[in-house]
């Protein structure tokens, strides 16, 4: 099976349902500040989907506004988790050997006000650092149980891995350093890089149970390209990077759960490796009482952490499996349905709203962490607004004349 058509497969697990028609994916800009512009061959790149082709990248126009949108407000990226911002490079040195397997640091030490700039989210598996410094640094990391893909945002960054120069990815397409490898990064002044670290413990596991086959070695992925899948991975790390940074400590930790799950499986769909040939293999379909079960349990749980993986187990079969089921007797994935069940609870839950309800607290519940998706996916299904099911739960107040001039309590209708 082609990978067009395995995406195919899993089009709401890339997504987690946020990449959507006239959504515009994140640009990185270089240094003079304008908008680096995607290669002409990948200008109307297009994306199997159930019912139709999306174009995610497609006009100039679309490149100047993301270019606006960073320039106003995504230029510091995961500003509320911030990690490390000091201008002492032996403390900068400590923190990196505690934090992130470095073994030096590198700066011009003469140089006045410098300062090294990390913010860093942490999840179970997976990691997100944005990086910045005003000076050139060089960094040594040591061997660790976590690969990296780093996506430069401004300048350049050079790589090399055991001593050797990296096979690095485009601008758009990053580099990939694999774990249990010694690396160094030598970063230009004002750089700015956004990183993915993901444990390979996590994404061999995460492959069996895609599977349903045990990998009998390690994972060794291949240098990123600059094709379809690398820019459909960056674009889906960078929009996590923003939800979370728009949102901030208000996300529900069950839609942390799920988007470090869409960003494991994401990683394993988009980089070529030496088992990729078992994400082309025919799954075996579940019988429809195995799918039953899926949906009475989604319906039994809508409001916890709802892992790919436990779903699978439930049904007792592969996730691979698992989807060509859903997709075959519901026309979905079971995301997909996920996210049904999920917007019919947030309707119940708007009609019985009162004057202290709000639609982004709803929207949270409800495990959305986008309130613009949760609100295109909520007219889809049922032909209005949250905010307009919300207006309509709450009693309108009639006053009449007489209790106006008398000053008496207004009536409820």
């Amino acid at each position: 099976m082609a990978f067009a058509a395995l995406l195919g497969d899993f089009p709401t697990v890339l997504s987690s349902g946020n990449l959507n028609d006239g959504d515009i994916p994140p640009v990185p800009r270089h240094a003079a500040g304008g908008s680096v512009n995607y290669p002409a061959e990948t200008t109307r790149l297009k994306f199997r989907h159930p019912d139709r082709w999306r174009i995610l990248i497609c006009s100039t126009a679309s490149r100047a506004l993301v270019s606006r949108r960073t320039a106003s407000g995504f230029d510091v990226l995961l500003a509320n988790y911030p990690e490390c911002r000091s201008g002492d490079a032996d403390e900068i040195e400590s923190l990196l050997i505690a934090n992130a397997g470095g073994t030096h640091f590198d700066v011009d030490r003469e140089r006045a006000n410098f300062v090294f700039h990390v913010n860093m989210v942490r999840l179970n598996d997976v990691a997100l650092l944005w990086s910045t410094c005003n000076t050139a640094i060089h960094i040594d990391h040591g061997p660790v149980s976590y690969l990296r893909h780093v996506f430069p945002i401004e300048k350049s960054s050079r790589i090399e891995i055991d001593g050797r120069p990296a096979t690095s990815g485009s601008h758009l397409s990053g580099s990939l350093v694999p774990n249990g490898r010694s690396w160094r990064i030598d970063n230009e002044a004002d750089f700015q890089n956004l990183s993915l670290r993901i444990e390979a413990g996590a994404l061999k596991r995460k492959l069996w149970a895609m599977t349903g086959i045990e990998p009998a070695g390690d994972l060794e992925f291949q240098p990123s390209d600059n094709d379809s899948r690398t820019l459909l991975l960056r674009d889906a790390v960078f929009r996590f990077a923003h939800d979370i940074q728009a949102m901030g400590p208000h996300l529900p930790a069950r839609s942390m759960l799920e988007l470090e799950q869409v960003l494991v499986v994401g990683y394993l769909l988009c980089n070529r490796h030496n088992y990729s040939q078992l994400l082309q293999l025919q799954p075996a379909a579940p019988s429809l009482a195995q799918v039953r079960r899926v949906e009475d349990f989604i319906a039994a749980n809508w409001n916890k952490p709802l892992d790919i993986e436990v779903l699978a187990a439930v049904a007792d079969v592969s996730v691979r499996s698992l989807f060509r089921s859903f997709r075959n007797l519901l026309d979905c994935s079971p995301q997909a349905f996920v996210k049904k069940i999920r917007l019919k609870q947030a309707r119940t839950l708007l009609r019985r709203g009162g004057d202290s309800t709000s639609v982004m607290a709803i929207a949270l519940q409800c495990g959305f962490h986008s309130l613009g998706h949760f609100a295109r996916s909520y007219r889809d299904l049922f032909g209005e607004l949250p905010s307009d099911t919300l207006h309509h739960s709450r009693p309108s107040i009639h006053i009449e004349p007489s209790e106006q001039i008398n000053g008496s309590s207004p009536k409820t209708a």
